[in-house]
Order: structure tokens, then sequence, then C-alpha cells
């Protein structure tokens, strides 16, 4: 009887202590600091650590359209001009799968990650920024704007296999 009133405390407790504290699975905070580098054309280096712009995926940098632009490139210079040397509002959203910080870049009211996408220089990831991509393609800016393109995730993949087989 005892034991089943231990179990009956701890399963109560969990809740009421998670609505007294604050939930330990709240993972939002919101800190600043000046772009030093821009690593890629979605994820710079911001107070030393390389921050992951969430909910897009831009060219890799090697990577080029089926016309031969160099889109990667592109998208990387774009990054760079909009937010090397500036200070910038990270929403912090986590860790991805290589330790970098996963978040949402501001500078100003102007939300970065979204601007990628909608300037055509990088693809929405799920539905956050699926407007701003379909605008892109309609008006055929950025990396829309050429004969085609393979996706990132693809373009890695394909990369990885190639690799793979060299060695």
């Amino acid at each position: 009887m005892k034991a089943y009133n231990r179990i009956r405390v701890i399963f109560l407790g969990v809740p009421v202590m998670i609505l007294l504290l604050g939930s330990p699975f709240k993972l939002s905070k919101t800190f600043y600091g000046i772009c030093t580098k821009v690593v890629d054309g979605d994820t710079v280096i911001v107070h030393g650590e390389r921050i992951r712009l969430a909910n897009i995926d831009a060219p890799e940098s090697e990577q080029t359209s089926l016309d031969g632009i160099r889109i990667g490139k592109l998208s990387y210079k774009f990054l760079q001009k909009l937010v090397e040397g500036k200070e910038l509002k990270i929403q912090y959203q986590g860790r991805g799968y290589y330790g970098r910080i996963i978040g949402t870049l501001s500078l100003g009211n102007v939300n970065i990650n979204e601007k990628m996408v909608e300037s055509g220089m990088a693809i929405s990831l799920g539905h956050q920024y699926m407007t701003a991509q379909y605008e892109a393609k309609i008006k055929r800016r950025g990396i829309f704007s050429t004969l085609g393109f393979l996706s990132p995730k693809k373009h890695r993949k394909l990369k990885r296999k190639k690799d793979a087989t060299i060695k």
C-alpha cells in the first residue's frame, strides 16, 4: 500500500512541479550578437558558435544548378551581404545533429530565415515559409531563376554516395 502512495505522489507531483517551475522542455530563449562569419547559405557564426538557420535549407557551397550557375555561392554571398558584421537577434530553438545551434535570425524587424526563402536563396523546410517560397518560384527569384537544381538534401546525399565510391 505504501508503494502505491509513493507512485501516486510522484505521478501527481510532477505536473504540479512543471506548473510551478515552468516546463523543463522549454528551449526557447533569445540572445544577441554580431555575426563574425557566414559559413554558407544557412549557417553563420555568432559569439564563436555555429548557428544554423531554422526551417530553411540553402544550396551547398559547391552546388550548381542544372544550367551551371553556382547557386551555393550565390546563396552564401547573399547571406553574407545581409548579416556579416551586423548585430543579430537569435531566437534559440535547440541544437541540431552536428551540435550547431538551430535558430531564427532577425536583423531589426526582418526575419533573415524568411528573407533567404523569399529572395529565392534557400528552400523552406516544413510549412513555415512555404508562402515565401511559392512567391520566389512564381517570380523566379534567386535559385528559382535557373533551369532547375537538386534540393540541397538530395545534393548532399548524392555527394556522400559519390565520395563513398571514390574511397
